[in-house]
């Protein structure tokens, strides 16, 4: 009787077709979260309650996890001007923002190891090929 009524003591003898009897619909929505200043790639943020659910029917939601991910356009060169909307400086004496505009600089190691320069290589030879996506 443990496995039919997942240890709760009681069973579900007509679950909703909606829950299937445990308690907890799973639904998507739409978060909007302020990153701090100076965060750095890869740091997680916490989310106090936006969790999964807890196992007990009715039990509080747990937290979740946001990593911070900065992407770039594929291909983007160095020297590029990146233009973010609204997402800069806000405007004086006013409510709405500015743009970000971002210069992309690429660093180009001076000193490859061994394994850098082997996959370097093989790069640049299926850049080589023609016909190679």
């Amino acid at each position: 009787m443990g496995e039919a009524c997942q240890g709760r003591g009681t069973l579900q003898v007509h679950p909703c077709s909606a829950c299937r009897g445990s308690g907890q619909v799973e639904k998507e929505e739409l978060l909007s979260v302020t990153i701090p200043v100076g965060v750095e790639e890869g740091l997680a943020l916490r989310i106090p309650g936006k969790g999964m659910p807890s196992a007990e029917v009715g039990g509080q939601a747990g937290d979740l996890f946001a990593v911070v991910r900065v992407t770039v356009p594929p291909g983007t060169q160095s020297g590029a001007m990146l233009r973010i909307i609204q997402k800069g400086l806000p405007a004086f004496g006013g409510v709405s923002r500015g743009d970000l505009y971002l210069r992309i600089g690429v660093h180009i190691p001076e000193q490859l190891t061994r394994r850098q320069r082997e996959l370097y290589l093989k790069l640049r030879a299926l850049d080589d090929k023609p016909g190679v996506a």
